[in-house]
């Protein structure tokens, strides 16, 4: 055994100590080994080693895999163009760590590679859209949860691909990704209490409403959904909204969310990870 497995096997064991001084200084010297001391950890996690010694290992874990996303995030906000996709599949690693981002992007674009078949040859602007949504929802069955509507699973993107089944945001984001993949000129809408999509093409302009089956929507049909949930519309709402818009918007939901189950460790996460877009 070399001398550096036998310090981090030792500091290893300190974690058991009830002095939680001497605790915290074999966390941090262990976190400073960085990946050596990761793959004692991890073997702790799954082994018979005591109780409080487990859970430190386990602690010391999330905090890394926290800091790393932390650190991705960062990255992804020193790019010129905010990269929503990239955004969200960071999110869904907080609550869902073994995720692997690269399967999801393969879903997307096999769903892509599907409903381009069934449009390739239609010119007309709302057909296509009427072929794309007949693809996304009736053949492959997305729709909106109306059941659980603030099931926190309704949020991530990896859960609405396979479930099928969302809020207004996450599907028309998940819509937006394929529609992209298909060159489809299609941009998210923050409307107030109801996200939509809208096409936009030289003076072709209408709404989807994908919580709704994609109904297609005119502005005036804007205008009345807007009286009924109160509010006048205002040009503002109907603005295209930015890609960092859009994520703020997914995370607050989700911060909501957490909030009514008071679940602390998840608020703890998404503060820390991207407490610019809260």
């Amino acid at each position: 055994m070399s001398s550096q497995q036998k310090q981090i096997n030792a500091l290893v064991s300190l974690l058991g100590d009830e002095d939680i001084n001497i605790r915290r200084v074999a966390r941090n010297r262990l976190k400073a080994f960085g990946a050596p001391a990761l793959n004692v950890l991890n073997e702790v996690v799954y082994s018979d080693s005591e109780g409080r010694i487990r859970i430190e290992a386990k602690s010391i874990l999330e905090e890394i895999r926290i800091s790393s996303l932390l650190a991705k995030f960062e990255r992804l906000q020193e790019k010129e163009i905010f990269d929503l996709e990239a955004a969200v599949l960071l999110l869904d690693q907080v609550a869902y760590p073994d995720l692997d981002s690269e399967d999801i992007a393969a879903k997307l674009d096999q769903l892509a590679e599907s409903a381009g078949e069934l449009i390739a040859n239609i010119k007309d602007s709302i057909k296509r859209v009427e072929f794309f949504n007949h693809y996304f929802f009736v053949k492959q069955g997305f729709k909106g949860n109306r059941d659980a509507y603030y099931d926190p699973q309704n949020s991530y993107i990896n859960c609405v691909l396979e479930r099928k089944t969302g809020i207004p945001i996450s599907l028309s984001v998940v819509y937006m990704f394929v529609a992209r993949r298909l060159d489809l000129p299609i941009f998210g809408v923050c409307f107030p209490g109801h996200f939509l999509l809208k096409y936009v093409s030289g003076n072709k302009l209408f709404f989807i409403d994908a919580f709704n089956g994609g109904l297609i929507l005119s502005i005036q049909d804007c205008e009345r959904f807007s009286q009924r949930m109160g509010f006048e519309l205002k040009r503002s709402h109907l603005k295209t909204a930015t890609p960092d818009k859009i994520f703020s918007r997914i995370l607050r939901n989700l911060i909501k969310i957490y909030q009514q189950q008071d679940d602390q460790h998840m608020l703890t996460n998404l503060k820390e990870i991207f407490y610019d877009f809260i």
